[in-house]
């Protein structure tokens, strides 16, 4: 397993674990339209996002090269499967937060105001869609999906 494809799978555990606290969090009690005012709630919410960033900040200084050899060892496939799993990313962040944002839209449009709960929760979400959106089909391009398995 090379330093790539350890670094997405670590990425995906960490992105699953952050994401389902966050969902959980997030919608218990009276879901997402409740969030800002209740405090606690809020702060877990924020601790399973932040564990999401330091767990990430962590796996990458942990697989910047193998052990015992100061290079980072990529080749070819693992460029490739990168840019893919890059692109996929983005795109999937745009399509979330294009949606978020349309969801909001048509659901207040008379109201005339979006309420914060809702931003802040599409807000530390989108880091959470960005980080599962780029480890898990990575995770899926190294075990073979797509024609692209690790030789």
């Amino acid at each position: 397993m090379g330093i790539w494809h350890k670094r997405a799978v670590f990425s995906a555990i960490i992105g699953v674990l952050a994401t389902a606290g966050f969902l959980a969090a997030g919608w218990a009690g009276d879901g997402p339209g409740g969030l800002v005012e209740d405090t606690a709630r809020r702060n877990i919410a924020a601790a399973f996002v932040a564990f999401g960033i330091f767990g990430n900040l962590i796996v990458t200084y942990f697989t910047r090269h193998r052990p015992g050899n100061p290079a980072t060892v990529v080749d070819e496939r693992d460029r490739s499967i990168h840019r893919i799993a890059t692109e996929v990313s983005l795109r999937l962040t745009v399509a979330a937060v294009f949606l978020g944002c349309l969801i909001l839209y048509e659901t207040n449009a008379g109201i005339g105001t979006i309420s914060a709960n809702w931003v802040w929760f599409i807000g530390y979400g989108v880091f959470l869609v960005s980080n599962l959106g780029w480890a898990v089909p990575a995770v899926l391009m190294y075990a073979g999906v797509g024609g692209r398995a690790e030789g």
